[in-house]
């Protein structure tokens, strides 16, 4: 079956936006230790990379997860992390769940990231993290059937992520 990680998304404290496509003085590549730290975020590093690794095109994630209540969200980012342990964003995505698939049952998604060019220079690492929301970029989902008009009715939300049914597809320039 394979390892999994779990983490809980509580909409009463939403995980954050940091940096990213935003209109807001936030906007753009952040430093995301701060956020990877919260116990709402997992996050999944390589080892350094020996060499410097372009990534051109669009990343995709194929994720396979679990969520309970069926009504959540699943905000997914990279970040290149540098020797220093700055963790700095440069793609990610966001999807709402269809609430018809049943809590508890594992959900393959699959997740197109924002298209990119970026270079990860020899040293450094990649990291993907994986959480609840972004919120305010995106509404947070308050893990019931109503909107956000019905704040007063709020459900954390449980994520577990199947790790060995989950794949980056990373494009990458070859020499």
């Amino acid at each position: 079956m394979g390892a999994t990680v779990s983490f809980w998304y509580d909409p009463a404290d939403p995980t954050p936006t940091v940096g990213g496509r935003t209109l807001t003085g936030s906007m753009g590549v952040k430093d995301n230790r701060a956020l990877e730290d919260r116990a709402d975020v997992v996050t999944f590093t390589t080892d350094p990379l020996p060499t410097a690794v372009d990534v051109i095109g669009t990343p995709v994630l194929e994720l396979a997860v679990e969520v309970e209540p069926e009504h959540a969200d699943v905000f997914v980012r990279l970040c290149d992390v540098d020797k220093r342990g700055r963790s700095r964003n440069f793609a990610d995505a966001m999807v709402r769940l269809d609430p018809s698939t049943p809590a508890g049952q594992v959900r393959r998604l699959t997740l197109t990231l924002d298209p990119c060019f970026h270079r990860l220079a020899a040293g450094h690492r990649l990291r993907l993290q994986v959480s609840g929301g972004s919120f305010p970029r995106f509404a947070r989902n308050l893990g019931t059937p109503g909107g956000p008009s019905d704040a007063h009715d709020m459900r954390p939300q449980r994520h577990t992520v199947h790790c060995a049914e989950s794949r980056l597809v990373l494009p990458v320039a070859t020499n």
